[in-house]
């Protein structure tokens, strides 16, 4: 017997029809469904219903997470080995991480300049540094061809100063960097080949 006749016969009993009667709609309405889904638990009277056959999935794709499924067809994002490092398979280990790929650090310079010394910046006041720390930077950039700049412990004071290429800053531990006050509208502390600026 199929659900919809089950549900026919309940209804038509009095017992259910009294059950029905004393239930709010939304409560007989979701009851009904339930029976209808689950054709009536398997049996009504002395018919059962024919238990539906289970058809596994296809290319033997349970569900489960099994990583040998050779049938994939789409792009391979690698995985995540805990390390921090997306990897592609079938590679075993990340690619090593070598500081110098990025970055050398000189051994010599052509010019060493101190903001303090050499450029007179008062590092004990609120005053702002920017124009002559910019003449700075501009100077080794550009008449020296790079060198480092030292910056000594202390307050300095700086608003949209334009870093320059070549040029090594060589900050000490104490020195404080604060935004000097202005106007302007999204104004940065440290600026690079920013805007009309251009290359650093």
């Amino acid at each position: 017997m199929n659900s919809t006749k089950a549900i026919i016969m309940i209804i038509n009993s009095r017992f259910s029809h009294t059950i029905l009667k004393a239930l709010p709609v939304r409560t007989a309405l979701l009851l009904l469904f339930t029976i209808l889904a689950t054709g009536c638990g398997g049996s009504v009277g002395t018919e059962h219903e024919a238990e539906l056959p289970v058809t596994p999935a296809p290319d033997g794709n349970d569900g489960s997470n099994d990583d040998n499924d050779s049938d994939y067809d789409g792009p391979d994002y690698g995985f995540h080995d805990g390390s921090g490092t997306y990897t592609q398979n079938p590679r075993p280990q990340p690619l090593p991480v070598i500081d110098s790929d990025f970055y050398t650090e000189p051994v010599s310079f052509n010019v060493t300049r101190n903001l303090v010394t050499d450029y007179q910046v008062n590092n004990t006041d609120m005053g702002d540094d920017t124009a002559v720390l910019q003449q700075a930077l501009d100077q080794i950039s550009a008449e020296f061809n790079g060198g480092k700049l030292v910056i000594p412990a202390g307050d300095y004071y700086l608003r949209s100063l334009h870093l320059r290429s070549n040029v090594h800053l060589e900050i000490d531990e104490g020195a404080t960097f604060y935004m000097a006050a202005g106007g302007g509208y999204n104004v940065w502390m440290f600026e690079m080949g920013n805007g009309s600026q251009g290359k650093a």
